[in-house]
């Protein structure tokens, strides 16, 4: 394996592995927020601000609110290391107005060096100097259509790149804090408002405890945990079919890969080709765009789409296209055959929430897969390489590298470690005594010496007493005792060449 491939393979594992250890920085985040109680929200997110500067290693992070009717950002939050201004209480609105309206359009703000800001932002231009102010990334979040709050990070001691990779996570760590941010404002307004809230709230809770489930369930179970969130899912909403769909596009449209569902009815046929049955929701899922509506509302255009609905039975159904890789390529579905429904944009905020828990799982299930995979096989590769090195290095007396020379080799290896007798064979010159000492240095007597011995110098009548030694008078003419050293031979066996 050249070096390249080795160094290619061990960077990835180096990238997934830092990639696991966000996403089980993210999990414990949100483990966290979603049971703290409301009274220590706010700290909580000020603990979560600083696990992730420092686990980025920059200099600040920031947490604001918007003003409920959406004309004012306060900054809320606020974690820094020394030296830095942590930047709590500061109103953003006449400070910073091309960030402010920046935030208002729902734009994701990505400073990775001062050139980068746009001629209109001047204020902002103007405040990196003065702060010293290198690199800024802010994301902002709505719920239910209104824009809630935003999370911002900075970098004071030099530039900083902002892959798309890290601001999907951010993103996420992000909608964790502005979901406990909105179940706070929703617990407070719960003792003026019980029932219309409560049912919200319990949702949150069946959220919660979803979340709390995938933080600790191991790979094998990743599979099994979905299709129980689905079916709680289902229980709660009162829906006929529940739907987590991977999809996969192809020169012929788009098909179902793997399909987690739960249902109180037969479910969708898990056809190959979903783009010939839904093509109007097909392309709408594939630009990103939500679809909730009831058959009889859709578009002249989504003909083929009603015929097939109506086919199912289906008579109002919800799609949310769930993107964890800056892709489309998981879609949750909900499903009502008894009745139509509508769901409003807080509603499916919330849903997409725990689809984005679902599919968090299965990226790291699929990392994990990955991961292990890329170990065992750099292991197969180092033991090959080993055993090549070994083969090739052990015996640097017996010089070659032709295919007889290594299975000779080989077959040394073999029966070195053992007590079997060897017969060697070969031409004069051909290396039989090379081999012997090879085999004798395999052998649990590679620390006694071996001794070579030509028969064919030898009579007849002597050989055996030569080679086994003889006691005094044992025949005619052996007048003395020969003993034969027990560094040559094992005790009852013969030479081994």
């Amino acid at each position: 394996m050249p070096e390249e491939t080795e160094t290619d393979a061990s960077q990835t594992i180096a990238t997934m592995q830092e990639r696991l250890r966000l996403e089980e920085l993210i999990s414990d985040i949100s483990t966290i927020l979603v049971d703290v109680p409301v009274s220590e929200i706010d700290s909580q997110i000020e603990k979560a601000l600083k696990r992730i500067v420092e686990f980025l290693d920059i200099d600040r992070s920031t947490f604001g609110e918007f003003s409920e009717d959406g004309t004012e950002f306060l900054v809320t939050h606020s974690y820094a290391v020394p030296g830095i201004e942590a930047y709590p209480g500061v109103l953003a609105t006449k400070l910073l107005p091309w960030y402010f309206q920046s935030l208002c359009r729902g734009e994701i703000i990505r400073i990775e060096s001062p050139a980068d800001f746009p001629s209109e932002a001047v204020n902002e231009k103007a405040y990196f100097a003065r702060v010293g102010l290198k690199a800024n990334l802010i994301i902002p979040f709505s719920i239910g259509g209104v824009m809630l709050c935003a999370i911002g990070f900075g970098s004071f001691r030099s530039n900083r790149r902002w892959p798309d990779s890290l601001v999907s996570s951010l993103k996420r760590v992000g909608e964790i804090l502005g979901h406990s941010i909105y179940r706070k404002q929703s617990e407070q307004k719960l003792s003026q408002q019980i029932e219309p809230l409560k049912k919200q709230y319990q949702f949150e809770q069946l959220i919660s405890n979803i979340s709390a489930r995938f933080v600790s369930t191991s790979t094998d179970q990743v599979d099994h945990d979905i299709e129980n969130g689905l079916e709680q899912l289902l229980s709660f909403f009162n829906l006929d079919r529940c739907h987590l769909m991977k999809i996969e596009r192809n020169g012929n449209g788009v098909r179902v890969a793997e399909i987690h569902s739960a249902h109180g009815i037969p479910p969708l046929p898990k056809t190959p080709k979903y783009s010939d049955i839904f093509p109007w929701h097909v392309n709408k899922l594939l630009a990103g765009e939500t679809i909730c509506t009831n058959v009889e509302e859709l578009p002249p255009e989504a003909d083929v789409d009603r015929r097939n609905l109506e086919k199912f039975g289906i008579r109002s159904s919800l799609f949310i296209p769930l993107a964890p890789a800056k892709t489309v390529n998981y879609v949750l579905t909900a499903n009502s055959v008894s009745e139509k429904r509508t769901w409003s944009d807080e509603i499916i905020s919330r849903i997409r929430l725990l689809g984005e828990i679902f599919t968090g799982a299965l990226v790291r299930k699929s990392a994990q897969e990955e991961l292990a995979r890329l170990k065992d096989r750099l292991q197969a590769e180092a033991e090959y390489l080993r055993s090549e090195i070994k083969l090739t290095y052990r015996y640097e007396d017996i010089i070659g590298e032709s295919k007889a020379i290594r299975e000779v080799l080989m077959k040394v290896e073999q029966v070195g470690p053992t007590d079997s007798s060897v017969l060697i064979t070969g031409e004069t010159g051909t290396g039989k005594e090379l081999i012997a000492r090879a085999i004798h240095s395999l052998s649990s007597r590679k620390n006694r010496a071996i001794v070579k011995v030509d028969c064919g110098s030898l009579p007849a009548t002597l050989i055996e007493s030569e080679l086994f030694g003889r006691e005094k008078g044992a025949y005619t003419g052996a007048l003395t005792k020969k003993r034969i050293p027990s560094c040559t031979w094992n005790t009852g066996e013969p030479m081994r060449h």
